[in-house]
């Protein structure tokens, strides 16, 4: 039967990868910005 971790290892895991999740997430909202700006509609005005 395989050893179970502890809870502290596991929350330790959890933010870790929460950690790792936010960074990606930065870095795709960054790209995208990026591609939005090239392309030309990084400043679109949307009145009601």
């Amino acid at each position: 039967m395989a050893r179970s971790k502890s809870r502290e290892t596991i929350v330790n895991e959890i933010t870790a990868l929460q950690a790792k999740l936010r960074a990606h997430d930065k870095a795709e909202a960054e790209r995208l910005g990026n591609l939005a700006i090239k392309s030309g509609i990084g400043a679109i005005d949307i009145s009601d």
